[in-house]
């Protein structure tokens, strides 16, 4: 029998996860915009963006904007993030770049780089993994099955690599849903490298003690590196990582209802957690909050 209670746990969720987000994103703003850039360098505007960038993510998904613009909000972070480790890598092992990569000139790059980065995430996700009439079919009853919900009721995106031909009965592939997976699990392993040598290289030089001298304190940039690692580590477990699931499984015939009823759950906690990890880690705006 359909119920809708896995549907009203998700919207309350999502209200908590979205005024949090926008508390602690908030709150992480402020106290960064008041510092002096002597404090974290151009690090500052970064730290800036990500959190004006998650209270964006968090409004996204909490009034859920057209589809495009809702994948596109993974992209955002996940490139965001790479562009963190990049920077932490440059300040630790190459200080003296960082006015030449991590400037106002240099600003227009990254920002294309993050549009075109999210672009391609929202339109392989929407033009190769939209309605079609095989999906609506199949999702027309198992929606009305576990949420007693009409077509008109909801908005999809995703894959279906099979699908049965009703001229002869058997199943034929489905080549756009993998294209449109196989570009974004490039993108996805793509910044993933990038993120786990910046992170690497970046962890080598710290626990050098011969290491270059860095634009802060060694102290500092341990504190800055604990923060970005546990940023990291959240999004892989909250968002990244069910997701994949969701689209990986159905590959091998493999059923992901309860996941799919947790996915929307973890995805509206998720923006509120990052915030939290720098409030919490970095000493100098715990202090400012204690004080």
């Amino acid at each position: 029998m359909c119920s809708q209670k896995w549907l009203n746990v998700t919207f309350y969720t999502e209200t908590f996860g979205f005024f949090l987000s926008i508390f602690f994103n908030g709150i992480l703003f402020s106290l960064v915009y008041e510092k002096p850039k002597s404090v974290f360098g151009n690090y500052k505007y970064l730290m800036m963006a990500f959190s004006a960038l998650g209270i964006f993510y968090s409004c996204c998904n909490f009034w859920v904007m057209p589809v495009a613009i809702y994948c596109s909000c993974y992209a955002m972070m996940l490139s965001l993030l790479s562009i963190h480790f990049f920077y932490r890598y440059t300040s630790v092992t190459a200080p003296m770049w960082l006015s030449n990569r991590f400037s106002s000139k240099s600003s227009i790059f990254w920002f294309l780089f993050v549009f075109v980065y999210s672009t391609i995430w929202g339109c392989s996700s929407y033009f190769l993994c939209k309605p079609t009439e095989n999906k609506d079919r199949e999702l027309l009853r198992e929606f009305m099955k576990e949420y007693c919900m009409k077509p008109e009721e909801y908005a999809y995106v995703g894959p279906q690599y099979f699908y049965e031909n009703f001229e002869n009965g058997k199943f034929k592939f489905h080549w756009p849903s993998f294209l449109g997976i196989g570009i974004l699990a490039s993108q996805m392993s793509s910044t993933f490298v990038l993120v786990v040598f910046f992170g690497v290289k970046t962890y080598q030089t710290l626990v050098d003690k011969t290491g270059n001298n860095c634009f802060a304190s060694r102290e500092l940039q341990k504190q800055l590196f604990k923060t970005l690692i546990i940023q990291t580590i959240i999004p892989s477990i909250f968002m990244y990582f069910p997701v994949s699931c969701m689209f990986l499984f159905p590959i091998f015939g493999l059923k992901v209802e309860a996941m799919a009823n947790l996915i929307p759950i973890s995805v509206s906690v998720y923006p509120c957690l990052e915030p939290l990890v720098a409030l919490i880690f970095i000493r100098d705006l715990r202090n400012r909050i204690v004080g």
